[in-house]
This record gives C-alpha cells, sequence and structure tokens, in this order.
C-alpha cells in the first residue's frame, strides 16, 4: 500500500495525511487501512459527501477506528447524527435510510425474527443506539412477526392476548403487503380495535 511505503520511504518522524474518495465503495475501509500503515490522519466528510464518489464518512471511520481497532478519535459521536442532519438539510442531499451510524432505518426492526430479540441488543446491533443518540424501534410491516405484535402493543399501551396476535398480524401483513410500506401506529391501533383489542 502506499501509506506503507511511503512510511519506509520518510521514516517514522513525519506525520502523512491520506486523502481519498469512495470510487470502489471502500472510502471508509482504505481510510481505516492508511491509519492501520501509519497515516497520522486523513480526510473525511460529513455524510461521506464530496466530488464524484465522495468520500470517506468521518462518523463510519472514527467509530471503526474506536470501535473494532482501539484508535481514540475524540470524535463525540452522541452529536453525530445531529450534525448529520444539519448538513443534510443545508446540502438538500438526502441520506440512505440504511446508511450506517446515521441512517434512520439503522435501529428500526421489522423483521420478526430479529424483533424476538428486541430485548437484547447486543445479539443484533453491534453498537449501542445511544452511543450515537439514536432511537429503537419496532416498526410493522410485511415481515413482522408475532413477537412484533406483543412488543408494538406494550409500547403502545394496548393490551392485546395471545390469540388474537395471530389475526392481527396477518391483518398487518396483508395491510402492509397492499400499501408496499410500513403500518402506522394509528392504522395499528385501528386494527387492534377492529378484532376487539382494549387498551390498558
Amino acid at each position: 500500500m502506499m501509506v506503507s511505503a511511503a512510511r519506509e520511504w520518510i521514516g517514522p518522524e513525519i506525520p502523512i495525511h491520506w486523502h481519498g474518495h469512495n470510487d470502489f465503495g471502500l472510502g471508509t475501509a482504505i481510510a481505516i487501512a492508511a491509519v492501520r500503515a501509519g497515516a497520522s490522519w486523513v480526510q473525511g466528510t460529513i455524510n461521506g459527501m464530496g466530488e464524484r464518489a465522495g468520500n470517506a464518512s468521518l462518523a463510519e471511520v472514527a467509530l471503526a477506528l474506536e470501535g473494532l481497532y482501539g484508535v481514540s478519535t475524540n470524535l463525540n459521536f452522541g452529536r453525530l447524527r445531529q450534525t448529520a442532519e444539519l448538513v443534510r438539510e443545508r446540502s438538500g442531499f438526502e441520506l440512505e435510510p440504511w446508511k450506517p451510524l446515521l441512517g434512520e432505518n439503522l435501529f428500526r426492526r421489522e423483521s420478526g425474527a430479529v424483533a424476538t430479540q428486541f430485548h437484547d441488543p447486543p445479539s443484533v446491533e453491534p453498537y449501542s443506539s445511544d452511543l450515537v443518540g439514536a432511537e429503537r424501534a419496532i416498526v410493522l410491516g410485511k415481515k413482522s412477526g408475532l413477537n412484533s405484535i406483543r412488543i408494538k402493543g406494550e409500547q403502545l399501551g394496548l393490551s392485546i392476548d395471545e390469540e388474537s396476535r395471530v389475526e392481527i398480524l396477518a391483518r398487518v401483513k396483508k395491510l402492509g403487503t397492499s400499501k408496499g410500506e410500513l403500518v402506522t401506529d394509528e392504522e395499528f391501533r385501528e386494527l387492534v380495535a377492529a378484532i376487539g383489542g382494549n387498551s390498558k
């Protein structure tokens, strides 16, 4: 790698700065590799914005360096999402909902299999939602399962017996499929009420 070669040529005293782009979708990985090869600092941007394919996302680079390699970055992770949202608003460029650290879907669970583990975040989440100031949530749709219905009911203060969950799940899946999007909390309340669910 260029950084390793440069480090050999110039010795350990002179700092190396790495600047790269994300042309192959490897901007974050390359920035991390540069640090591990001897770069003193790497350039990145908020939300990975930049010319052409953009740059490495500072948030992703910092979290990987700290969480995977024990390299301190002095970045305040609790402010990342707030900062990313400000940049998104001012720039007019949207973020993919699945974007690491910053995407709105990062800590949302629709899949019934994953909802089963909702009470145990580390089983499905490599880092805490608290670390990056995000909220964990169960959302309902065509991929939901019985535990999704139970958890969402508890969150909304609805009393749903075990037998009713099966019918409600069938209706949630049907509605989610027909809409082609998630079922809202209000729609869920209406489905529960339609089969005789009660508020606690």
